[in-house]
């Protein structure tokens, strides 16, 4: 660690500390101490936010070379084991918008999106990679993937003006970009990553990955064991590539150690020419599931009022189901169903998640951020059933079920409301304007989907 940094080490260690103190790493590492239960406590506190769950099943069902669908959280648990899904969990607050602050409007260099890309990309990369050797564990060397650069992220999450400073460091005296992180925060951000992995005890494969995938092989700790120097040659590689995936279009890959991959190359079967094959493929599925995780290319500001004061008003459309990991038991769901759902929330990645997971279970999906949007599609449209936030813009829940009174609605849909606490009063308000069902969050979306489902055989008697 440098002696002459901008930053003091012990203040970047506290932060990350403090980091860790939301409630949800603090449930997580608190289950992990536990002794019984420890992956039907996970799942519980992974499904209590609906986002979460989703996008954390989602995640699960791309470790595998051959993508899997697992319908709920305890069965991504149950299928991969606590320590991987507490991974995927832990990997997800790192790229949450509202964890630290909001993404920047502006491309300053590297944006975090960028961040996300090559991660994911090189948990997609590694996992393929190690699947195709004898006897390399592929979840293991996904989330070791997937993590490998979490010192980073957290450097720009929480110092982002400094790890822009050291960019420009790396730049001006054309030094790596490692050594300019050592003189700004003290330390790389391996050994910022490998001291986050520490605290909320990652598997050994993982906190490896994260402390030496810049490391030469020969440098490795001489007790490392020869599966773990595969794996972690796999984890080099995908990250040699992995920095490619978004590296060229700004030069960010111009500042890491370049070190040539004979070494790696040499302790595995495969091949340089397939590899670069494999990242324009992977490429183009990440960019694939970008808003599923909350990231949008063309507005920076992704909530309703962000696109008020864009001056672009939010549109209800269809959700386009993505083709890559559908299994044949939800093909099968999907042709049997034809109920039509329309959900109208305001927040952006949970109506995202809603409608991919409610898509999933084989039902049609319309989606509105605001009551007026809402109003005009069910003026348009046949709509079963509606799924209903009550804090909406330009007109809100209430409004919504007031007008839908008022208006003769071709077709008149069941009226499921979803809505935080409020006053004593909404919720026998709701269902005096004709609302069917209130379900308060946050909710199991396992559960809601039975409601859905429990509606959809009232329908058809």
């Amino acid at each position: 660690m440098g002696d002459n940094s901008v930053m003091n080490i012990e203040q970047v260690f506290a932060r990350i500390s403090q980091q860790l103190q939301t409630p949800l790493v603090q449930k997580i590492l608190a289950i992990t101490q536990a002794s019984q239960l420890r992956e039907e406590k996970l799942a519980d506190v992974i499904a209590e936010d609906a986002v979460l769950g989703v996008r954390t099943v989602f995640l699960a069902g791309l470790v595998n070379p051959v993508p899997v669908q697992f319908p709920t959280v305890p069965n991504a648990v149950g299928a991969l084991g606590f320590d991987i899904v507490k991974a995927l969990a832990l990997w997800m607050p790192l790229y949450t918008f509202d964890a630290v602050g909001p993404e920047e409007t502006a491309d300053q260099g590297v944006r975090l999106r960028d961040l996300w890309e090559h991660s994911l990309v090189g948990g997609l990369l590694a996992g393929r990679m190690v699947g195709a050797e004898d006897s390399a564990p592929v979840a293991e060397a996904f989330v070791a993937g997937l993590l490998h650069d979490a010192g980073r992220v957290l450097c720009y999450r929480l110092f982002k003006d400094e790890f822009h400073e050291a960019l420009q460091l790396a730049a001006a005296k054309s030094i790596s970009l490692m050594q300019a992180e050592r003189t700004i925060f003290g330390a790389d951000h391996t050994e910022i990553g490998d001291f986050w992995a520490r605290q909320v005890s990652l598997p050994r494969m993982v906190n490896y990955a994260i402390r030496y995938h810049h490391s030469r092989m020969a440098s490795l700790p001489g007790n490392t064991e020869s599966l773990l120097k595969k794996t972690l040659a796999v984890i080099r590689i995908a990250d040699y590539f992995g920095a490619d995936s978004f590296g060229a279009e700004m030069g960010f890959e111009a500042l890491e150690n370049r070190y040539p991959l004979s070494e790696e190359w040499a302790a595995l079967t495969q091949r340089d020419k397939n590899c670069r094959r494999l990242v324009k493929q992977l490429q183009q599925e990440v960019a694939g599931v970008r808003e599923m995780f909350g990231f949008d290319e063309s507005t920076p500001d992704r909530s309703v009022s962000g696109l008020i004061r864009a001056g672009g008003r939010p549109r209800g459309r269809v959700l386009q189901f993505p083709a890559r990991g559908r299994s044949k038991e939800f093909g099968r769901d999907a042709r049997a169903k034809k109920l039509t759902i329309l959900i109208v929330e305001d927040h952006g990645s949970l109506l995202e998640v809603l409608g991919l997971y409610f898509m999933r279970a084989g039902y049609h999906v319309r989606t509105a951020c605001d009551g007026e949007t809402a109003l005009d599609i069910l003026g348009r449209e046949e709509v079963h059933l509606l799924v209903l936030d009550l804090k909406l813009p330009l007109l809100d829940g209430f409004g919504l079920l007031k007008r839908m009174q008022d208006r003769t609605l071709m077709h008149r849909p069941y009226v499921i409301v979803i809505s935080a606490p409020g006053a004593d009063g909404d919720k026998n308000r709701v269902f005096e304007l004709g609302a069917d069902a209130y379900v308060p969050k946050p909710f199991h979306l396992s559960c809601l989907l039975d409601k859905i489902k429990t509606v959809e055989q009232q329908l058809a008697n």
